[in-house]
């Protein structure tokens, strides 16, 4: 790597007229200077572009893309294909960096010359205010600095991983983002399609954890979130794994298997009252997750035990994972 490698920051951009000069503020706020802004506007109808386009007049380092609404896989894939940077960023127009989250990541990639991905842990919004959750994912065990699959000891501690590898709070090498193909952008996903990268990513690449929190995930502004139309949709990573199966090393098998388990636990759980249809297609494709021949009965014991392991972390039916394990569960 060079020693001050240009980033390319992704930004996909839908009806954000009021959070992303905040957003594009962070990046002219950090400590690291030699970046690229990449927006690509996914058919925003409100005046975001405008918005865009005014802050383009006194900032030379912004390329502004368009295309038809498809959604943000297609859009950050657009980004992608035009990105000129040794490293890549996808920052949600929503979301914020720490003043010294680029400097950080170069840092580490730096100083160790055999990680493809770089994450931080970062902030949520509580009642107004930021709050941290790198305690939260400590408590699945998740190994911080250098790791490999390896260093993931269960389906619980890889769960813990792809959380933590939230879009924002990720710095990649470029050529390892389009040597697993992107986001998922099949059907204008909107649920799992940045897991779907991560997952794969962290299969079988060396990567880098930082504990300290260096990104401010906005859930608050997230569309996705407060509408609630995340849960409706299966994501990606269970309607469509094949790509996921195929990439995942023999030995992590597994691994995977008891992953997907999980999701579909928890995919279950988040939408008992509409998709109950989709619980006996997900037992067939993940029997560890039948505990019980009596799937009414089983549901409920579903719910229960998804919440031993989730707060309240999020104000909605959807953020429930605030406080982490409790205690072990069957996959430890």
């Amino acid at each position: 790597m060079t020693t001050a490698p240009l980033i390319s920051i992704v930004i996909p951009l839908y009806n954000k007229e009021s959070v992303i000069a905040r957003t594009i503020s962070s990046i002219e706020s950090q400590t690291y200077r030699h970046y690229e802004i990449i927006v690509v506007d996914d058919g925003s109808t409100d005046n975001s572009v405008s918005i865009v386009k005014d802050i383009m007049k006194v900032n030379n380092k912004i390329v502004l893309l368009s295309q038809s609404n498809a959604g943000p896989g297609r859009a950050r894939n657009l980004g992608l294909a035009s990105a000129k940077g040794e490293l890549i960023s996808f920052l949600d127009a929503d979301d914020e960096y720490m003043p010294s989250f680029l400097q950080t990541a170069v840092e580490c990639f730096s100083a160790n010359s055999n990680i493809n991905i770089f994450a931080s842990a970062h902030y949520c919004t509580v009642q107004g205010e930021a709050k941290s959750f790198a305690d939260y994912f400590l408590a699945y065990d998740i190994p911080i600095g250098q790791f490999d699959i390896s260093n993931c000891a269960n389906a619980y501690c890889l769960l813990g991983l792809v959380w933590f590898h939230h879009s924002s709070s990720v710095v990649c090498q470029t050529e390892i983002v389009k040597k697993y193909g992107g986001y998922y952008d099949n059907k204008r996903s909107l649920h799992g399609e940045d897991s779907y990268l991560w997952l794969q990513i962290i299969l079988n690449e060396t990567g880098y954890n930082h504990i300290d929190p260096l990104v401010w995930y906005h859930t608050e502004d997230s569309g996705l979130i407060g509408g609630g139309n995340l849960v409706k949709e299966m994501p990606a990573y269970l309607a469509d794994p094949a790509k996921l199966i195929a990439a995942c090393p023999q030995a992590s098998r597994a691994l995977l298997d008891d992953l997907m388990a999980i999701f579909s636990l928890i995919f279950i759980y988040d939408t008992i009252d509409t998709n109950k249809a989709q619980l006996q297609k997900l037992i067939n494709a993940y029997p560890s997750m039948q505990k019980t021949d009596d799937y009414n009965n089983g549901i409920c014991q579903y719910a229960d035990y998804i919440n031993e392991f989730e707060g309240n972390i999020r104000q909605s039916k959807l953020l429930k994972l605030l406080n982490g394990p409790k205690e072990k569960g069957p996959w430890h």
